[in-house]
């Protein structure tokens, strides 16, 4: 069994999955399943998936019921203690894996290790993000007295491809949301 499970929900982006492959592909820590959910592609993301010869990757195939549902499908299909997801236009530095899964065995009352991100095409971190809502380097806890606003800031923090998480967790709290083939924001509820 590997150490990590990796899922991407792939619905129509056949202009970057292979991107998102590579970096995956590319990881320090390369002991992980890579599970690519193809959710009802209509263009030629799925073949290029199917191109790829590795023994570490999987395609599975469905209707499309949208990236909640894929999510969850990935990992039903998974066996590893920890779960990372990638979305299928993102990517990843190529330490991503090695780093979130040495700060979550480091910190065994963690449940989700979180980075930080770039967003768009300039190299601008999003850590200044983090640290106006109060979310610092290192272990944090949500506090459970925080203002609305500011804890949906917080949990919006959590973007999906840079979260490593325990598997219990989602087992616990059963996924992503997937209802009504929710299209946006299905990360939120879970997170």
């Amino acid at each position: 069994m590997a150490d990590v499970s990796v899922i991407v929900a792939l619905y129509n982006k056949e202009k970057y999955i292979a991107r998102a492959l590579d970096s995956v592909l590319r990881q320090t820590w390369n002991d992980f399943e890579l599970i690519v959910v193809d959710d009802g592609s209509t263009d030629g993301g799925p073949g290029i998936v199917g191109s790829y010869r590795d023994s570490r990757l999987r395609l599975i195939r469905q209707k499309n019921a949208g990236p909640g549902a894929a999510r969850n499908r990935g990992i039903r299909e998974s066996s590893a203690p920890y779960v990372a997801f990638l979305d299928a236009d993102d990517e990843w530095l190529s330490v991503f894996l090695e780093t979130s899964l040495s700060r979550l065995r480091n910190n065994p009352d963690c449940d989700v290790a979180c980075a930080g991100y770039y967003h768009g095409p300039d190299p601008v971190s999003i850590e200044d993000y983090f640290r106006a809502w109060g979310i610092t380097d290192g272990p944090w806890r949500l506090p459970t007295d925080l203002d609305p606003r500011r804890m949906k800031k917080a949990v919006e923090a959590l973007w999906t491809s840079t979260v490593l998480c325990r598997r219990d967790v989602l087992e616990r709290f059963r996924g992503f949301y997937a209802k009504a083939r929710c299209s946006y924001g299905e990360y939120i509820y879970l997170w």
